[in-house]
């Protein structure tokens, strides 16, 4: 067996699938980290930032998991633990800042498309309309 060494992106995929271990989207039998995935796959295909994507998979950890913003720090520093905090959804408002700048952009009109396909016309429109179904 080949011995590869992980990248950031790496440790935070696993990091992200521990935390939201045996938790599905809300309805969906699909494993919650399927979402954190598709954040950083949208976001990987508009910056080649490791930080930034590491950001998008560990996006929803402060707000749906255990995990703590010390956590974080400690695994990932302060970059990526700012990045994490500032897009945590506060579940009293409607977006966060940084997603609402996306909505136009066309990595996020083909993820809603793909998302309608996939699993029909509701769940397409409630990603389209920024709902986080955790």
């Amino acid at each position: 067996m080949e011995n590869k060494t992980l990248t950031l992106l790496d440790h935070a995929i696993i990091f992200a699938t521990k935390a939201h271990s045996g938790t599905t989207r809300k309805g969906t039998n699909v494993p919650y980290i399927v979402h954190p995935i598709e954040a950083a796959a949208i976001v990987s295909a508009m910056t080649d930032d490791e930080e930034v994507i590491a950001a998008a998979v560990l996006h929803d950890v402060i707000e749906d998991t255990e995990a703590t913003r010390e956590d974080l720090l400690a695994r990932f520093g302060r970059r990526i633990t700012d990045l994490v905090m500032n897009e945590s959804e506060d579940k009293r408002r409607n977006l966060p800042a940084a997603l609402e700048e996306l909505r136009d952009h066309p990595m996020w009109q083909e993820y809603n498309r793909l998302v309608e396909e996939v699993f029909g016309k509701e769940t397409g429109e409630s990603a389209e309309n920024g709902e986080n179904e955790a």
